[in-house]
């Protein structure tokens, strides 16, 4: 008797384990394995924040429900075009499908290093209908791929990577069998490619006129620092030649900020720009100081003020050309 309630025991309990694994069978998600071949990208554009691109991406599986065309999303694209769509069933390899889009990609630019900044264009493909439930992607990491000579103009395409993820978002759209809280959790690939600027002529066109008053601001400085040279320069060049920083400074500023985004990171461009002003401001501090010293025949006093002036300015620059060296060494 006992051996026959522990031989019933026992094929309870593997029955038991096989009817939870073909539960669990029936449960497990769909694999897709899905791919890109990034053909063009183009008009960088860093006040919108945005970038323009052409793509193949493919799906590999073996589900007939599972449409791309109406089951996927390019999550950061702010307009897409779908150019070319198909689907193929190989024998005994499942389902085919791919689609050719033509998107304005949303990127969150980092000013930080502008004009040597680094920078990450992604692509972001998310399931809409069937969630992580019941679909899983799977990147296709061998056959993701860049057009051999893809170039972007002003840019270095350094690499590219594609993996997967799950998206987690707090609410249950609306799914009477989930929480109204959710979390709905939606397969997602993400692309992303890895680029650099090519800084040094951009540098040079975009920051002339912060360099044009740091300059400027140095050749007044200089000129109250040492004893001949401020008997050389009035004190009305001088202000002529410290008005002339300053308004290439605020010139320089207002053209700056129009080509780029709105950011709270202090960036090289902040840095040139705050330099620029703060020489200038030393110019028109040391003319006002040394030549009311000057003016009461306070001569050592005025020297040596106009010295400590120029020290700050040499102070300042230094600080910028770290700022630079930083720049392009990140």
């Amino acid at each position: 008797m006992r051996f026959l309630r522990f031989l019933a025991t026992a094929l309870t309990i593997a029955l038991l384990v096989a009817m939870q694994g073909d539960a669990v069978a029936e449960a497990a998600p769909k694999p897709v394995k899905v791919g890109l071949f990034i053909s063009n990208l183009f008009d960088v554009d860093f006040a919108r924040q945005d970038v323009e691109a052409q793509f193949w991406v493919w799906f590999d599986h073996g589900d007939p429900s599972f449409d791309p065309k109406k089951d996927i999303e390019i999550v950061n694209a702010r307009a897409v075009e779908t150019q070319v769509s198909s689907r193929s069933e190989v024998a005994g390899k499942g389902i085919w499908d791919q689609a050719k889009y033509s998107a304005v990609l949303n990127e969150n630019w980092s000013v930080a290093n502008y004009p040597f900044d680094r920078q990450k264009i992604r692509i972001v493909i998310e399931s809409t209908n069937a969630d992580a439930r019941t679909l899983q992607f799977v990147p296709d990491i061998d056959g993701t791929r860049l057009r051999r000579d893809l170039t972007l103009a002003g840019w270095k395409i350094e690499g590219m990577k594609i993996f997967a993820a799950n998206e987690f978002y707090e609410t249950a759209y609306g799914d009477p069998s989930m929480s109204s809280v959710g979390p709905s959790i939606y397969p997602r690939v993400t692309v992303e490619i890895d680029v650099k600027r090519n800084g040094w002529r951009l540098l040079l066109s975009t920051f002339i006129g912060f360099g044009l008053a740091i300059a400027l601001a140095g050749i007044v400085l200089t000129s109250s620092a040492f004893r001949h040279s401020s008997e050389v320069i009035d004190i009305g060049a001088q202000l002529a030649i410290a008005t002339g920083a300053l308004f290439s400074t605020i010139g320089s500023g207002y053209i700056l900020q129009s080509g780029l985004p709105p950011t709270t990171e202090f960036s090289l461009a902040d840095a040139f720009q705050l330099t620029a002003f703060a020489v200038t401001f030393l110019t028109m501090l040391m003319i006002y100081v040394v030549h009311v010293l000057r003016k009461r025949r306070l001569w050592k006093a005025a020297l040596t003020t106009g010295r400590v002036l120029f020290a700050l300015y040499l102070l300042s620059v230094a600080w910028i050309v770290y700022r630079v060296w930083i720049a392009v060494a990140a």
